[in-house]
């Protein structure tokens, strides 16, 4: 009886190891198709990038700070019913502004973003203008940096060069993106998801307000933008016109 159960085992432990092992060549196939899709789209999108885009959604050239592709059409979020949408089957989007991003944001992300536009707004001729896309800071007529929200992350562009001596890759971390027509001007990019990572942004307004020889504003008194910014659900920024509703088909990717 003994030799008979763990014959049973044996066979049992044998036939689960063969469907572990089709299990993971299947999900091996699909990792490789994965990679090779996902390697294809990264090289059409730096192809698109290198001959200067369109934003997918047209506007005004000196107000746009959308990245090309626009950011705001890559985070257009597909709504459909439990069930997955077929190919062609209608499905609803909602765009949603950087007001309405701002707003949905978590609580950490908006005193990133409050510190940093106090800081910039402490300096005399320094302004900015809140598009759909993002906030935009200008000294005088010339714009000198642009704010936009991309999922979690705040996007910091400044009007600095990325290999100034002063300024160590080690301690910032910029990016630059000049090669993109929306941040010709403005082409060194910070990513803040972080309390450290806010103070140097900080720094770096600092160290821009400097290079303009933008003289401070006694009379300055900060703004508490978490507040500017509370919290507002779909329904509420539909109503406002801060997230846009549209209807589009459905597209399914094949590998």
């Amino acid at each position: 009886m003994a030799d008979n159960n763990a014959m049973e085992k044996d066979l049992t432990i044998e036939s689960l190891a063969q469907e572990i092992r089709f299990a993971y060549k299947q999900n091996q196939n699909i990792y490789t198709q994965l990679s090779a899709r996902i390697d294809a789209l990264e090289k059409e999108l730096a192809e698109l990038k290198k001959n200067g885009a369109a934003c997918a959604a047209p506007c005004e050239a000196e107000s746009c700070v959308c990245e090309e592709p626009c950011e705001s059409a890559a985070e257009e979020i597909a709504v459909a019913d439990e069930e997955p949408a077929v190919e062609g089957e209608m499905v609803t989007r909602y765009k949603k502004s950087f007001v309405a991003k701002m707003k949905q944001s978590d609580t950490k992300l908006k005193v990133y973003y409050s510190d940093i536009k106090n800081a910039f707004d402490s300096y005399k001729r320094i302004n900015s203008t809140i598009s759909l896309q993002g906030d935009r800071f200008n000294f005088g007529r010339e714009t000198i940096a642009k704010m936009t929200v991309v999922g979690k992350t705040l996007k910091l562009y400044l009007a600095l060069d990325v290999n100034d001596p002063e300024l160590k890759e080690t301690v910032y971390h910029q990016k630059y993106v000049g090669d993109q027509k929306a941040y010709e001007s403005t082409p060194f990019l910070v990513k803040v998801k972080s309390e450290v990572a806010a103070k140097k942004a900080i720094r770096l307004v600092k160290y821009l307000a400097a290079q303009l020889d933008a003289a401070e504003d006694n009379t300055f008194e900060p703004v508490d933008y978490v507040t500017e910014f509370a919290y507002e659900t779909d329904e509420q920024l539909i109503e406002k016109g801060l997230i846009k509703v549209t209807q589009g088909k459905k597209i399914s990717l094949k590998f």
